[in-house]
């Protein structure tokens, strides 16, 4: 059974340990479905530096609650934390029976939770984008497309093309 050192076992620890600090709210910032919203504040003097406010986008079949670990300890450190369910996933509202989302709209929802979260906590404060899978995609490609403000750009298991396959990118 796999563990870290707090003893957590992976995938059997239990629902409510991951939501531990979590508080749940929707963004409903017009032009698009509603999304929900995992947010974890800093803890109160726990700030050993400027505490950051850091943006962590889940992987497909996931939700923003998966971050509740990692989301923790970052708030522990002193920084805000936010993971929004992206478009058919988690609490955020889903799309009717054969409609598949798309990343480009990933990356919409992102942008209007990025635009409510940053101009919710101090209009232009500086902030970290953290993506998982599907969600670096998005996190990559709206970084690319509004870097402003984006302090840190963070991939974890990118999902990225077959850097090995000669053929030409549009036949890939």
């Amino acid at each position: 059974r796999p563990s870290d050192d707090d003893g957590d076992s992976g995938p059997a620890m239990a629902a409510g340990a991951m939501a531990a600090g979590m508080i749940e709210d929707a963004v409903i910032d017009g032009g698009g479905p509603r999304l929900g919203l995992c947010r974890w504040a800093a803890a109160a003097g726990a700030a050993r530096g400027p505490a950051a406010l850091i943006i962590c986008v889940h992987g497909i079949l996931d939700q923003g609650a998966i971050w509740g670990p990692v989301a923790a300890r970052l708030a522990a450190a002193g920084h805000d934390v936010v993971a929004p369910d992206l478009r058919g996933h988690g609490v955020s509202d889903h799309a009717p029976a054969g409609v598949l989302p798309t990343v480009l709209d990933f990356v919409a929802d992102l942008a209007r939770v990025a635009r409510q979260v940053v101009d919710r906590s101090g209009g232009g404060r500086p902030y970290v984008l953290v993506g998982h899978s599907i969600g670096s995609l998005a996190a990559a490609l709206y970084a690319a497309h509004a870097p402003d403000g984006l302090m840190h750009l963070v991939l974890v298991e990118p999902v990225t093309p077959a850097l090995r396959d000669g053929r030409p990118a549009v036949e890939r």
